[in-house]
């Protein structure tokens, strides 16, 4: 059995945000879309310069259906998602020592979760206009992966108060 549906061109609205900047792995777009309507998220930004099909059919697999009831736009760079955007406070998940941890994060609505990819992380140009936010663990890896990232900062943001 399949199901069939038509593209179409998709706009994020005014509220809260996540930005995938340079996704290295498009069905991480679709497990993350599926993670951020469990956490009641409806928008993503994919900062990308190049051509993205948001309908790619490993991003729709990977949604689990979340694809048809997430907003996914495409921007080719930060300063564009930011000019539309100018009321939201962008979170900058990094590895810094001289971040914040995730569960000090004063949060301030709207916002927007910014995270970069896997091997790269957020371009240094998210340090000028972003609270810099990290998510505390062991030593014995280097970071986390996108996915998993994504849905402990939804956890926090999306439910204030304890961690877990």
């Amino acid at each position: 059995m399949s199901a069939e549906f038509r593209k179409w061109e998709d706009h994020i609205n005014d509220g809260n945000h996540l930005i995938l900047d340079h996704p290295e792995n498009i069905g991480s777009i679709g497990a993350i879309s599926r993670t951020a309507l469990a956490f009641g998220i409806h928008d993503i930004a994919v900062i990308d310069e190049n051509i993205l099909d948001t309908f790619d059919p490993s991003l729709i697999r990977s949604s689990m259906g979340a694809r048809l009831k997430v907003h996914i736009e495409v921007f080719s760079c930060i300063e564009e998602y930011r000019s539309r955007f100018q009321k939201n406070q962008i979170y900058a998940f990094v590895l810094d020592e001289g971040a914040s941890r995730l569960e000090e994060a004063r949060i301030i609505q709207p916002y927007t979760l910014a995270f970069g990819n896997e091997s790269l992380g957020l371009p240094e140009a998210y340090r000028g206009f972003s609270q810099n936010v990290f998510i505390a663990q062991s030593e014995e890896v280097d970071s986390l992966n996108v996915c998993v990232a994504a849905a402990i900062s939804l956890k926090v943001f999306t439910n204030p108060g304890p961690a877990f």
